[in-house]
């Protein structure tokens, strides 16, 4: 909640407030994907957060 105030709030919008969001998001991300009992759903949903971001930076 913290950092969602401080990218909402913050006075200059380049970028940097984005990095309030990167810990908190990992630390919901890595629990999220340690529940996952289905391997197959695992190994996809870890395939994507490593595809989705090259084949954005390519387009």
């Amino acid at each position: 909640m913290f950092a969602a105030a401080i990218t909402v709030f913050a006075p200059q919008k380049n970028g940097s407030e984005f990095l309030f969001l990167f810990a908190p998001l990992a630390v919901i991300i890595t629990n999220y994907i340690e529940t996952i009992e289905e391997k197959w759903f695992k190994e996809v949903f870890l395939g994507l957060l490593i595809i989705i971001p090259v084949v954005l930076l390519v387009l």
